[in-house]
């Protein structure tokens, strides 16, 4: 029983502010990290490191398995939104590994770095996607933007990449709130049924 009021009690506040402090700042570190090495050329060494940062940040959550099909959603997502783009010639990424008809692996990385903080530094978006909605539209194209100034991709088309761009994070945003949702809430709902 004793356990089972603990687990409740993390599912209320599954983590502290410090530790969602920690995690907004590795995301920061780890987007650096990528962009970097697409910029350089170091693309094996940035993705080895960002991957890491993601798996402290699965191993802080209780709800493991969950949060990696949350991951694996949201690189998907990602992977073809990142590839049309590339496709539509609207963006062009440098250190293109491990296909050049793909988006990048440090793309890839990306992805799974942000699909990291949706449970912990930015669960307070989790019931509001409206506002997700709005705010992937506006810092999705910052964020590329960016990555182009620092030299990590360059622009085919810059207007309708930013246009493209965000409808991608205006759509996804809501989605990628559901998915984060469900993850702590079927998480919930099998330990809540677990036997004691």
């Amino acid at each position: 029983m004793k356990s089972r009021s603990l687990f409740i009690s993390a599912k209320r506040k599954p983590f502290p502010v410090r530790q969602k402090f920690v995690n907004f700042v590795l995301f920061q570190v780890g987007w650096f990290a990528c962009i970097f090495g697409g910029a350089s050329g170091h693309v094996l060494a940035s993705v080895l490191f960002s991957l890491a940062l993601v798996a402290i940040a699965v191993w802080q959550t209780p709800f493991k398995k969950n949060a990696l099909v949350l991951f694996v959603k949201i690189w998907l997502y990602g992977l073809l939104g990142d590839t049309l783009l590339l496709q539509l010639g609207f963006l062009q990424f440098n250190s293109p590994v491990p296909f050049a008809f793909l988006s990048p692996i440090w793309m890839w990385t990306l992805w799974i770095l942000f699909a990291s903080t949706l449970n912990q530094s930015m669960a307070w978006l989790l019931g509001k996607p409206l506002l997700g909605a709005l705010l992937g539209g506006i810092f999705g194209p910052l964020s590329y933007i960016a990555g182009v100034e620092l030299g990590a991709a360059s622009w085919g088309n810059k207007s309708q990449a930013i246009v493209l761009i965000g409808f991608i994070w205006t759509i996804g945003m809501p989605i990628f709130l559901f998915w984060a949702r469900q993850v702590s809430k079927t998480a919930a709902y099998k330990e809540k049924n677990s036997p004691q």
